[in-house]
């Protein structure tokens, strides 16, 4: 009976989360099927500029340390803004540019609201509330306000995962669970 319930628990989670990429792909499907890319504030003017000089670093085998065509020149290692060292700005490196874009925002959704479900599922809440909560986590104000200040967005998206993983160290301490929190 206990495997029963397991095999039931697991496909209703795995329906869940089918729910949610599929909610998230909606909500992106300019970006992923129309070639769109958000065009608004300091996006055009600052966010694709600094993305556009990691993206041509990346593509030329160099590590982006100056930018000379923004401003009087742009400390592109030595800023936090281009995130030089964060793992997902490898799809600067794997996609054209523009595919880039579009596929980080959407992964960076993804990761929102996949956050927001593991969090509200580790709260024990009912399946359709763990669904609702990431929804409202991923696609609601705040976090779509952020979109247009990508490192701040890119840094919002974790949020529920950080929540998720010192709720779990502090509740039950162990190396595993540090080592978790610290990543």
């Amino acid at each position: 009976m206990i495997r029963g319930h397991k095999i039931k628990s697991v496909s209703i989670d795995l329906l869940a989360l089918v729910t949610l990429v599929t909610t998230i792909a909606w909500f992106c499907e300019g970006m992923l099927f129309q070639s769109k890319i958000p065009f608004f504030r300091d996006l055009v003017t600052y966010s694709y500029p600094i993305n556009f000089s990691l993206f041509k670093s990346f593509h030329a085998g160099e590590l982006p340390l100056w930018d000379r065509h923004m401003a009087a020149g742009f400390p592109l290692l030595a800023a936090l803004q281009p995130a030089v060292f964060y793992p997902l700005s490898l799809v600067f490196l794997w996609l054209p540019f523009f595919d880039a874009v579009q596929w980080s925002f959407f992964i960076h959704f993804l990761i929102a609201a996949s956050g927001g479900y593991a969090l509200c599922r580790y709260w024990k809440y009912p399946i359709y509330l763990c669904v609702i909560g990431a929804l409202l986590f991923a696609l609601g104000g705040t976090t779509v306000s952020l979109s247009n200040l990508l490192n701040h967005f890119q840094s919002a998206v974790w949020l529920p995962w950080m929540i998720l993983c010192g709720e779990r160290f502090f509740h039950s301490p162990s190396w595993a669970n540090f080592v978790l929190l610290v990543f």
